[in-house]
C-alpha cells in the first residue's frame, strides 16, 4: 500500500499504472472531497487519464478500477462513495516476523480457492457450473503471467459462464501496460510513431540516418532529439526491443559499434498489442464438490 495522493489527477494516473489500487491512510484522517470524488469516478468507470503523459496529443483513456483502502471507517463521508464501499473491520495482527512461504503451498491455496469458488458457483448457478474447464493459452510474451491468467479464466468461467470477460479485461490491462512502458522511453516512442505511418515496411539504415528520419516526429512531440547522441539512441532502442516486438515492430542491429551500426526496422501489418490472447478449452470434466 502507498499513501493516497492528494490531487485527483495523481490518483487517476496511479490508476492508469495499476490494475488494483491499494492505499493506506493514517488514523483519524478524513479524505478530501477531491480525493473521494476521484475514487468514485474510478469505481463508476467515468475517470479519464492521458495514455501518454508526456505527449500533448495523447488520447484519453477511460478507467475503471477497484481500490483497497486501509483506513478508519470515518475516512469516507461522501454518500455515493460510501454506498459503493464494503468495510471490513479487522483486528490488528501480532507481529510474527517474516516467514518464507513455499511455492507449492501457495499453489495448493490457489487450487483450494478455485475449488471453493466452483462450489459456491454450483450452488448459485447449478445449471451452468457443474463442470471444470481446462485451458491452453497462447500469449503475446506474457509467459510469466500464465498461472495468473489461467486462474482468471477459470474464475471467469465459474462466475460468468465464459472466460471472455477476464480475457477482455486482461487484454485491456496489457495494452495500458505496454503504452505506459512506451511513455518512459522517448526513443521507442519515436520509432513507434514512425512505424504507425510505415506499416508492412522494412527499412535498414545507420542510426545517424534514423535520427534524421525521426526528427519530424520529435518536433511534433517537443522532444529535443538534437541533444541525444546516436550511441544513446541505439542503447535506448536496444533496451526497447522486447517492448516494440510486442507492439508489432521488430528491431535488429548489425555492426559492433553502437554509433556506426545499422538498424533494420520491420513493421507488421497491424500496430498495437500484436496477436490477441487466444484460449482453447478442453472437454469439461466433472469436479467433485462433496468436500464443501
Amino acid at each position: 500500500s502507498k499513501p493516497l495522493p492528494k490531487r485527483a489527477d495523481d490518483i487517476k494516473r496511479y490508476a492508469f499504472e495499476e490494475y488494483l489500487m491499494s492505499f493506506e491512510i493514517s488514523d483519524n484522517k478524513k479524505l478530501k472531497q477531491e480525493q473521494q470524488e476521484a475514487l468514485l469516478q474510478l469505481l463508476k468507470g467515468t475517470a479519464t487519464a492521458n495514455a501518454l503523459q508526456k505527449s500533448k496529443y495523447s488520447s484519453k483513456c477511460t478507467l475503471k478500477r477497484p481500490a483497497i483502502i486501509n483506513s478508519p471507517d470515518t475516512a469516507i463521508d461522501l454518500v455515493p462513495l460510501r454506498k459503493r464501499t464494503v468495510s471490513i473491520n479487522l483486528p490488528k495482527a501480532p507481529n510474527l516476523g517474516f516467514h518464507v512461504i513455499e511455492e507449492n503451498l501457495i499453489a495448493n491455496v490457489r487450487l483450494e480457492l478455485l475449488r471453493l469458488t466452483q462450489s459456491i458457483s454450483h450452488v448459485i448457478f447449478p445449471d451452468t457450473t457443474n463442470c471444470w474447464q481446462n485451458y491452453e493459452l497462447e500469449l503475446n510474451d506474457f509467459h510469466e503471467l500464465n498461472n495468473l491468467i489461467l486462474i482468471g479464466c477459470k474464475l471467469s468461467q465459474q462466475l460468468k459462464g465464459s472466460p471472455d470477460r477476464f480475457i477482455s479485461e486482461f487484454t485491456e490491462w496489457a495494452i495500458e501496460d505496454l503504452f505506459t512502458q512506451l511513455d518512459d522511453n522517448d526513443t521507442a516512442y519515436l520509432f513507434y510513431l514512425w512505424a504507425e505511418e510505415h506499416k508492412e515496411e522494412t527499412l535498414t539504415q545507420p542510426m545517424k540516418d534514423w535520427k534524421s528520419e525521426l526528427d519530424y516526429y520529435a518536433e511534433l512531440e517537443q522532444i529535443n532529439l538534437s541533444s541525444i547522441s546516436e550511441r544513446k539512441l541505439s542503447a535506448d532502442l536496444k533496451q526497447a526491443i522486447p517492448l516494440l516486438r510486442k507492439l508489432g515492430i521488430d528491431c535488429e542491429s548489425s555492426g559492433r559499434s553502437k554509433r556506426l551500426s545499422s538498424w533494420t526496422i520491420t513493421v507488421d501489418k497491424e500496430i498495437g498489442l500484436g496477436k490477441a490472447i487466444s484460449v482453447q478449452q478442453d472437454e469439461p470434466t466433472a469436479l467433485p464438490i462433496s468436500n464443501y
